[in-house]
């Protein structure tokens, strides 16, 4: 006879003998009284060292920040891939629209290595001020607008960067208020 505790005493045989495996084990009757017992072990794999390659404008330890998987954990392809459009993700914030972020694992090195292809980052051309139609006085309509302009904080030439868009609007806006605009809509971007 055969029973399920047989199959339990064998996975707890693996468990204590073959450390970190991943044990499956199928069971399948052929004929009247023979059994076939499959046990398939595998070694889990476990990331050794995590390399990122391409990185040039952003240093590795902002990047570790960015992935769910570390070294020293179970790999995990579909972590992996996640982690990768995290960094992509990320990349895309810092003003890199055009990056691309590849991975890939080597069981026997246990590297996994992200391929980053940064792009040239996407540059603000010219940034300005729709004219302050409600300040019928030249000269202050004019400092007005320059000051808007220092609020925001962003010239041409600068990397599009979304914390730094995100903090001058909202920079632009506080001015707003505290010089009475309380009808003034909010900052909008135009992207072209």
């Amino acid at each position: 006879s055969f029973s399920p505790h047989a199959i339990r005493s064998l996975l707890v045989w693996f468990h204590e003998n073959g450390g970190d495996a991943w044990i499956e084990v199928k069971a399948a009757r052929i004929s009247k009284g023979a059994v076939v017992l499959s046990v398939i072990s595998k070694q889990r794999l476990r990331v050794g060292t995590i390399v990122f390659q391409g990185n040039s404008s952003t240093p590795t330890n902002l990047l570790l920040q960015q992935i769910d998987i570390k070294e020293d954990s179970e790999y995990d392809q579909e972590v992996a891939k996640i982690s990768a459009q995290k960094v992509s993700l990320f990349y895309g914030k810092q003003g890199y629209l055009a990056s691309d972020v590849k991975y890939s694992f080597d069981p026997k090195s246990r590297e996994l290595k992200f391929q980053i292809y940064e792009g040239s980052p996407t540059l603000i051309s010219e940034v300005t001020v729709s004219p302050i139609t409600t300040i019928e006085k030249k000269d202050i309509r004019e400092r007005y607008e320059r000051e808007l302009l220092d609020v925001f904080a962003l010239r041409a030439g600068d990397r599009i960067q979304r914390d730094h868009v995100v903090d001058g609007i909202q920079a632009v806006k506080e001015w707003l208020r505290d010089h009475d605009f309380v009808t003034a809509r909010d900052p909008a971007l135009n992207n072209t």
